[in-house]
């Protein structure tokens, strides 16, 4: 299998689901949902941790910004899987589908470097509701020191406009932190800030943003251990 950087983590991102809000309820924990309800009331500026899925060791918390009318998101895990092998993960054209929560399609616009990306993501949304897309420029680097890889996804304006039937995501900006470790595994941290943008009202936007990022989060964990990113081939060295 060939893998390109026309696919790249905040593809990786794009970890968008247009569900209708209480999708969140299918989460192993239910009662983290009434809790995450509960809890948002009661944002401000600092971090407020909101869902605790201990048995995957994922914090996610949230804040107000009041730049912005959904709130700002940030998760914290340890993936299980060397750093080159969770990059080639999320670089894989074939197998996106498998992470990155109700994808329709990823398209590369145009490349750059192999660092630097634009891309059209679409997700799809349930039956009634308009399909979305967004126009990402996705960077990918590692310092050279510290052997840290981040990944920044913000979405721009001036590529393509919204295709028929499809709603242009308000807001898209991810930044992913993933950090080795002497044991082999890697401390993962990803801020971000999703906005669906169209009829969906910010306290919906806010559900959405929570069950996406979840879901698209556990299944990158899962999917980076496959014995298919053991070895990968990518387009620029990555260092454990």
């Amino acid at each position: 299998m060939r893998l390109t950087p026309s696919r790249t983590l905040y593809a990786c991102c794009l970890l968008i689901s247009l569900s209708l809000a209480g999708s969140w309820a299918r989460a192993d924990d239910s009662s983290d949902q009434q809790s995450y309800q509960t809890e948002r009331q009661s944002l401000n500026n600092d971090w407020k941790l909101i869902h605790h899925d201990r048995r995957r060791h994922i914090e996610f918390y949230l804040r107000k910004d009041s730049n912005y009318r959904v709130s700002v998101n940030k998760m914290v895990t340890i993936f299980d899987a060397p750093l080159a092998s969770i990059v080639a993960a999320c670089m894989d054209v074939d197998h996106m589908g498998q992470w990155i929560w109700h994808l329709s399609s990823a398209t590369l616009l145009k490349q750059e470097s192999p660092n630097d990306l634009i891309i059209h993501l679409v997700i799809s949304s349930p039956y009634g509701i308009e399909d979305r897309d967004a126009v990402i420029h996705t960077h990918i680097a590692q310092d050279s020191k510290t052997h840290v890889v981040t990944l920044t996804t913000e979405s721009v304006d001036g590529y393509i406009p919204p295709g028929p039937g499809l709603v242009r995501m308000a807001k898209l900006q991810m930044n992913w932190r993933f950090t080795p470790r002497s044991d082999g595994r890697v401390d993962a941290e990803m801020v971000g800030i999703i906005d669906p943008g169209g009829r969906i009202p910010a306290w919906t936007a806010n559900i959405i943003q929570h069950s996406s990022l979840y879901y698209s989060l556990k299944n990158l964990m899962r999917i980076s251990q496959n014995e298919r990113y053991s070895n990968p081939a990518l387009p620029f060295p990555i260092v454990q």
